[in-house]
């Protein structure tokens, strides 16, 4: 419930500077931040969950559910952290570079892509910890 709320207020806080039209684009900040943050948390519970068994032949208790990262997941740890983290590189990248031509597009594609990241690794945790 505690994750939950944490992502409710991060992303009001990130709204609501949007809402004041800062011209530097803090919102915009605001959520590419919390979608880095996000994407390392990703990463961290996927290798949390190779380290129980995944991607080792065994009958793993947890397998990636994304078919585009499946393939990297089943052939080790650094491949998986080196793919999933480009590719969420990749679209930090994109973001950034679209910020100065599309302000409000990109704050809201960055704003919904935090928001999915972060509900995300709130699944991942409970999943893979129980």
């Amino acid at each position: 419930m505690r994750s939950a709320a944490f992502l409710l207020s991060a992303l009001l806080f990130a709204a609501s500077a949007a809402a004041q039209t800062v011209p530097d684009g803090t919102a915009t900040h605001v959520a590419l931040g919390i979608f880095a943050v996000a994407a390392v948390g990703d990463v961290a519970w996927t290798e949390y969950a190779m380290g129980q068994g995944v991607g080792r032949g065994q009958s793993p208790p947890y397998r990636e559910l994304n078919p585009a990262y499946r393939w990297a997941v089943e052939r080790g740890a650094t491949t998986a952290a080196v793919v999933k983290g480009s590719a969420d590189f990749v679209v930090g990248w994109w973001l950034v570079k679209q910020h100065a031509d599309h302000p409000t597009r990109t704050f809201w594609t960055a704003a919904t892509l935090a928001g999915a990241k972060v509900a995300l690794v709130i699944h991942n945790a409970r999943t893979i910890r129980r």
